[in-house]
């Protein structure tokens, strides 16, 4: 890659102008020059580019090859290792992962931008990363590569989990899953951890997500994570709790409540507060469950985690929607539409729309109920939100019934069988 393209790449990175990078070094005529590979820069050029950018000059020229794969094996391992990558060394692999190398170099940058993006929250960049890299990754893997493509595989199915897409996730974290022989400590009950998330979302009988989560807890207890076996134990209440085991459920949450009293974490608090709501509201006590989610929601405010705010908002939508509150299920329907919208959160953006339908309907506005739940059963198959397309289309095939309109209604049982999971 020319000098110019590289320095045109970081800049586009780094949300800069021509203007605002070369603002005393040389005209932004100049900067286009190189940039359009009309003009070689000069080394003072490369230089004082460079500085503004935070990299290196030598990072901007083709340099020593071996050099340059040594430095990118160094990254990853230090990054597999800690979770940390200085801005400079981020910028270096962001042109590399532009440069012409091996299919196992490949891996190693990709899979680690994706995942550095993510711990930073930079969907974007996650996503631009991911979409380069389908173009070069091939499908087939070799021996050789086979602990690259585990990570490849577990930062494109974190990619999805965040994304909300659980059946994309899913099949990636089941990719990564084949590579465990290559895994183990750590690594491999982080592995285990996120599947037990996906199958939990996917899958009705919470045995199997039950029996992953398990895995992930004797390893993080192996290896001595105080943290992710409060985070399992959370996990596994919300597990047993939706197979209807609540006192399993509540036995779980007290014991990571203790673990937390021990050694204070507010995110691992608002997690507990969050699910003892959860367990009070399948047992029909509302006002205990209004007063664990409104903590949790408290909270979340104190660590400015606004995203997180959704699912406390989604289970007071329910509560009071039981309540016969509609002032308090609008207030807190369309707050939490608005969230599931500005942080690109599908899956919820669809439940709470379908809640919405679903109040239509309890208001005997048949027209509005029918018209949003075809809507979004719609957008459901498009964003690949199968379970949820199932669901609404076996609701509206109900529905349909009720009103003996016989022939709508076997078009949306249709469309639900076609949806198994």
């Amino acid at each position: 890659m020319r000098p110019g393209e590289r320095i045109r790449q970081l800049r586009i990175h780094k949300n800069m102008t021509q203007g605002e990078l070369v603002e005393g070094v040389c005209s932004i005529t100049y900067l286009s020059r190189i940039e359009n590979g009309q003009t070689s820069p000069s080394k003072s050029f490369l230089i004082a580019v460079a500085n503004k950018l935070g990299i290196d000059p030598e990072d901007l020229t083709d340099g020593d090859r071996k050099s340059r794969l040594k430095r990118i094996s160094q990254i990853i391992q230090q990054y597999r290792k800690n979770r940390e990558i200085c801005e400079e060394d981020e910028y270096f692999l962001r042109i590399s992962s532009l440069e012409t190398y091996s299919h196992e170099v490949y891996l190693q940058i990709y899979a680690t931008l994706i995942s550095l993006y993510l711990d930073k929250n930079k969907m974007k960049e996650a996503n631009s990363i991911y979409d380069l890299s389908i173009k070069f990754i091939p499908e087939t893997t070799s021996d050789e590569e086979s602990i690259d493509f585990y990570y490849y595989y577990v930062s494109c199915g974190n990619l999805y989990y965040y994304k909300q897409d659980y059946i994309k996730s899913n099949e990636l974290y089941e990719k990564a899953e084949n590579f465990v022989k290559e895994i183990e400590g750590l690594e491999l009950g982080k592995l285990y951890y996120n599947i037990s998330l996906v199958k939990q979302k996917l899958i009705i009988d919470q045995n199997i997500s039950l029996y992953y989560s398990k895995k992930a807890y004797e390893i993080f207890s192996e290896c001595g994570q105080d943290i992710d076996i409060t985070k399992v134990l959370i996990t596994q209440a919300v597990q047993y709790n939706l197979a209807k085991k609540y006192s399993k459920s509540v036995d779980c949450l007290q014991i990571a409540n203790q673990r937390i009293k021990e050694n204070p974490n507010e995110h691992l608090q608002a997690m507990v507060e969050y699910n003892f709501g959860r367990v009070y509201q399948e047992q029909g006590e509302y006002d205990k469950a209004i007063i664990h989610y409104e903590r949790c929601i408290e909270l979340r405010d104190s660590m400015s985690l606004e995203r997180e705010k959704i699912h406390s908002y989604q289970r007071l939508v329910q509560i009071y929607h039981n309540l016969k509150d509609w002032i308090k299920v609008n207030e807190f329907l369309e707050e939490a539409i608005r969230i599931a919208k500005e942080h690109e959160l599908t899956y919820s953006y669809i439940q709470f729309h379908m809640m919405k339908a679903t109040i239509y309907k309890d208001r005997f506005d048949e027209a509005k109920y029918e018209k949003e739940t075809q809507r979004i059963i719609d957008l459901a198959i498009e964003t690949n939100q199968i379970r949820l397309a199932k669901e609404m289309a076996s609701n509206l095939g109900d529905h349909f019934v009720e009103k003996r309109a016989y022939k709508k209604a076997a078009e949306y049982y249709k469309l639900s069988l076609a949806y198994e999971v």
